[in-house]
């Protein structure tokens, strides 16, 4: 806009035509004292970069926010800790976005592993989940959820507890679900249903299909 001005002007005084000052007011929307001050050749200045009472922890403060799992406001309660005339939170987050000191993640690709039809179930509880309903009752469960390692489909079944039977019944409402029995099972160490020193299934999980009425042909027809 003040390039605008300028070129405007310059017109005007090379056609020796004196500018509206108030016309070219309410035109760029500033006050007609500006229009005239640019008009007699007033340049606007280069502001002095002004220092900052951060500056002498710059290369500190690059390094620190830059850790692993590092916040800024974390970063910046450490330094406002060691010096609380660094200024607020929000001139701190100005600072660092300013001279760029928080690097740009690399996105880690991850590989997906791959799995053949029927061979893997990954199942896990997300426990103890809260809910309210717009009366203020307040209701807790869990899920187990089953995900099929090759398609990646997913089933999750209500439980109300976490023991070891209610696993079991999970898991075979799953296997209805999915219409088949998987050969392998892979979840975290839940202590309802692996033995935590040896780190392997209970006996009646490993059995598991055996009780089970879905015939075992169904295995390779689970995607």
């Amino acid at each position: 806009m003040l390039e605008n001005i300028k070129t405007e002007l310059n017109i005007l005084r090379s056609l020796r035509m004196k500018p509206n000052y108030s016309d070219l007011a309410r035109k760029y929307g500033i006050s007609r004292q500006t229009i005239s001050k640019y008009d007699k050749g007033f340049e606007k200045k280069n502001t002095r970069k002004r220092s900052s009472k951060l500056d002498k922890y710059l290369d500190e403060i690059k390094e620190k926010i830059n850790l692993p799992g590092a916040t800024i406001t974390g970063v910046y309660k450490y330094f406002f800790t060691k010096d609380s005339s660094i200024g607020t939170r929000a001139n701190f987050d100005y600072y660092v976005r300013k001279n760029n000191l928080k690097e740009k993640q690399k996105s880690i690709v991850h590989p997906r592993f791959e799995t053949k039809l029927g061979e893997q179930l990954q199942f896990d509880f997300k426990e103890n989940i809260t809910m309210t309903s717009k009366y203020g009752e307040t209701f807790k469960f869990n899920i187990l959820t089953t995900t099929l390692g090759a398609s990646r489909m997913h089933k999750f079944t209500y439980s109300k507890s976490k023991t070891k039977e209610d696993v079991i019944k999970c898991l075979i409402e799953s296997f209805i679900y999915y219409g088949g029995v998987l050969q392998k099972l892979l979840t975290d160490n839940m202590s309802s249903i692996v033995n935590i020193k040896t780190k392997k299934f209970i006996e009646n999980l490993i059995n598991l299909q055996k009780i089970l009425i879905l015939p075992q042909k169904n295995i390779k027809n689970v995607k």
